[in-house]
């Protein structure tokens, strides 16, 4: 797997592995911090936001007819969020505290990038 450089801030970058199976998070040095694992999930798309605080990755569930969005915290270079699609996603752009999914030929689908959970 090549490395992909970090943004000039040091936050992680997304680079998903050969298989689309597996995400890693790669710090600014180019070294791998943290996998993540998709399960039956295969990665679609990554798209990163113009500030390299925030990634997308659209995910499809093998075999299936099932679509989800995972936000990745790049300061923190970790998951943050998951959500189910209506729809197989085509793009991203970022808005404040949401990623908008554009969904194919389903309009759009606004993803939270923080969970609502307390931690």
């Amino acid at each position: 797997m090549i490395a992909t450089p970090s943004s000039a801030t040091g936050h992680c970058r997304v680079q998903p592995s050969p298989d689309r199976q597996t995400l890693s998070l790669m710090g600014a040095d180019g070294l791998p911090r943290r996998h993540v694992p998709l399960g039956e999930f295969r990665v679609q798309r990554v798209v990163h936001s113009a500030d390299g605080a925030w990634a997308v990755a659209i995910t499809k569930l093998r075999g299936e007819n099932q679509f989800a969005a995972m936000t990745l915290d790049l300061a923190k270079c970790e998951s943050a969020h998951t959500v189910d699609l209506q729809a197989a996603g085509e793009d991203v752009r970022f808005d404040a505290e949401f990623a908008i999914v554009k969904l194919n030929n389903k309009g759009e689908q606004r993803v939270p990038l923080r969970s609502g959970l307390v931690r």
